[in-house]
């Protein structure tokens, strides 16, 4: 008899290490588990890895790219405290001129298995920020320089 699955987001940790070179008072940044309000989070590269070439006579090619930049979105509710620090971490990256890294971040699961890394990491803006009825999720974007599932 098999075992059924069983999946939950809290069960991932997503971990956002901070240059030494950015003054932000704690050295990592982590978002997940239970009770810190993230909704979800995608990592996806920019580009295909393969691309095909093919002539009318039947004849095909593989191109092979070995790109493996992408994007990163993490989706929290707007009250966690986290996006107060995401905010302060952009600011702080958007202001220091002599930046020469960016962020690495890791996702690991509640064994500690790394699943994915992101590295020389950027927040490309603050998203918007919506005041209504209920409380909105917020997406944040960061591009990445390497992923590596």
């Amino acid at each position: 008899m098999n075992a059924g699955k069983r999946y939950c987001l809290a069960d991932y940790i997503l971990t956002i290490y901070i240059p030494s070179d950015i003054n932000f008072g704690e050295n990592l940044i982590k978002i997940g588990g239970e009770g810190d309000y993230l909704s979800s989070i995608t990592v996806s590269i920019t580009e295909d890895n393969y691309s095909i070439v093919t002539d009318n006579s039947g004849n095909w090619l593989y191109n092979r790219n070995l790109a493996r930049n992408g994007q990163l979105s993490i989706s929290l509710q707007q009250v966690s405290d986290k996006v107060a620090q995401l905010k302060t971490l952009f600011y702080l990256m958007y202001n220091n001129q002599s930046l020469s890294e960016g962020l690495n971040i890791t996702l690991t699961d509640n064994l500690g298995n790394l699943i994915v890394t992101c590295e020389d990491c950027v927040i490309t803006k603050i998203p918007d920020q919506t005041f209504g009825q209920e409380s909105a999720t917020q997406d944040w974007s960061l591009l990445s320089g390497r992923i590596t599932f």
